[in-house]
């Protein structure tokens, strides 16, 4: 089946890498054209969001959580990315995100922080373009969203 994953993440010289990615091309393009859109409504509210992971290797995903933790998210599948805001030329962390998971709603993708079309967690500077519900279809292989595919 020609998807996304299988044609441009499985062959890219990326897959295996354990360093940060954070090149839109590694972004499948529905998520990418919402992820554009999405700092492009922060930039004109005067918020300057930086790519800070797009892809992440499975490599990565276990380096970087706990042992028994290492489960691979949908960076793996190029359809989630962290927005991270820019604030006098460094990243910052932290602060309030609200303003990302509405940014996120409105363009279709699912906020990693709380509320109804949102993942609950403390991943505030994570979007995904599937809902939760969708995850272990897309990581057992069994399905990966068309450009038709609305989170809600």
């Amino acid at each position: 089946m020609s998807t996304f994953y299988n044609d441009v993440i499985l062959p890219s010289p990326y897959f295996k890498l354990v360093s940060r990615i954070a090149y839109p091309e590694m972004l499948e393009p529905t998520t990418r054209e919402m992820v554009e859109a999405i700092m492009a409504d922060a930039k004109e509210a005067g918020i300057t969001l930086r790519l800070n992971e797009t892809y992440r290797s499975a490599a990565r995903q276990a380096r970087m959580m706990p042992p028994g933790n290492s489960k691979v998210d949908a960076h793996h599948y190029g359809l989630a990315a962290d927005l991270v805001q820019e604030i006098d030329g460094k990243l910052n962390w932290s602060g309030d995100y609200t303003f990302l998971g509405a940014l996120a709603n409105k363009h279709g993708m699912v906020w990693g922080g709380p509320g109804e079309n949102n993942l609950n967690t403390t991943k505030v500077t994570y979007v995904q373009r599937i809902k939760a519900v969708d995850e272990e279809r897309l990581f057992n292989g069994s399905w990966y969203p068309d450009s038709e595919y609305k989170a809600f």
